[in-house]
């Protein structure tokens, strides 16, 4: 079935297959015993919603810490002095703290770091790849890994506009940890085993048979999906890499790309401009996101107090992701590629 063949294309990972997406988030959570209190590093205000929207539907707090852009572009982030600074009260155990790397992978390589595999027994680590599903993260020994095993839980997105999408929407969370693994399907199937036997409280979160088969069939190609956006990101950056005013997006050595999304960065604010007049051309362009979570109402009581966010702010105000998908063909990307340079020109 399409667990066996997820499993075999993610190297051996347990997997559970979900109805909605960004529940998985929410049950990895809930599966980690994190509880009221505990810290959460690091999660960047530069994100989508349901990120954080997960920490707070178990009642846990993220502490707002500054990811530069200088450090999402190394190689490790220094995890051990983050937990072990004085966040709160004091400094951190191990008993108490999660680690949640990468936030959503939208715009290049999976959050790197490396250092996860070091940390000592206690820390958890949850991966959000919804957007990276099929990337792979190379060691420093050349050893290689893809997105979503290398924590201790993985989650992805099949929403139709990802990489590998079903016909509505649907998810997965993998995990090695069989102990895990047997809580996963539990909660999932109304927190059963046996029928009508509840031993944990659970949702109904199964994924349709029918978006399963969909699956199924299209899993076949996600190399080829992988290849034909990778192949249309050269042509873009090609293309664009010599425009002054725009910054194509840039590939690390120790990560794999699966071009979820092309994302350039415009400078001298004129991202809206060269929005509206690709929408004038019948090209559409996205904005993700226009506006960072410290500054969404529903996250306002436990934004960052004191210091700034300047990064997230200035992404939100910068980033435009030109069309991409897996049939974009030469016409329409020259086509695309024409209009953004005649911007440029004029």
């Amino acid at each position: 079935g399409l667990v066996s063949k997820v499993q075999v294309r993610l190297r051996g990972p347990e997997i559970l297959l979900r109805s909605i997406s960004s529940r998985s988030l929410t049950e990895a959570i809930n599966l980690s015993n994190i509880k009221k209190g505990t810290t959460i590093v690091p999660l960047t205000s530069d994100n989508m919603g349901p990120s954080l929207r997960a920490f707070e539907l178990v009642d846990v707090q993220p502490p707002r810490i500054v990811i530069t852009a200088d450090t999402l572009a190394e190689r490790s982030v220094p995890i051990r002095a983050v937990l072990e600074s004085p966040l709160r009260s004091g400094a951190l155990t191990v008993e108490n703290v999660t680690v949640s790397p990468a936030s959503v992978t939208l715009r290049g390589p999976e959050g790197v770091i490396s250092s996860i595999n070091n940390l000592p027994l206690g820390y958890y680590v949850i991966e959000d790849t919804a957007q990276a599903l099929g990337a792979d993260y190379i060691f420093e020994d050349g050893s290689r890994k893809k997105v979503g095993t290398i924590g201790t839980i993985g989650c992805t997105s099949f929403f139709p506009s990802k990489n590998l999408g079903c016909y509505g929407d649907g998810g997965a969370i993998f995990t090695d940890d069989d102990k895990l693994a047997e809580k996963m399907s539990m909660i999932a199937n109304h927190g059963s085993k046996q029928r009508y036997h509840h031993d944990v409280l659970g949702v109904n979160s199964r994924l349709d048979s029918i978006q399963a088969a969909i699956l199924s069939v299209k899993l076949k190609y996600l190399e080829q999906y992988e290849q034909a956006r990778y192949s249309a990101a050269q042509k873009y950056t090609e293309a664009l890499k010599d425009i002054e005013g725009l910054v194509v997006p840039k590939e690390q050595s120790f990560s794999t790309h699966v071009y979820h999304q092309y994302t350039l960065k415009v400078k001298d604010a004129k991202r809206d401009q060269l929005k509206a007049f690709l929408e004038e051309n019948n090209i559409p362009a996205m904005i993700y996101y226009p506006v960072p979570l410290h500054k969404q109402k529903a996250f306002l009581p436990i934004a960052r107090q004191g210091g700034d966010l300047s990064v997230s702010e200035t992404l939100s105000e910068q980033v435009l992701s030109l069309p991409m998908h897996t049939e974009l063909d030469n016409e329409q990307q020259q086509y695309i590629i024409g209009k953004v340079r005649e911007f440029f020109n004029r």
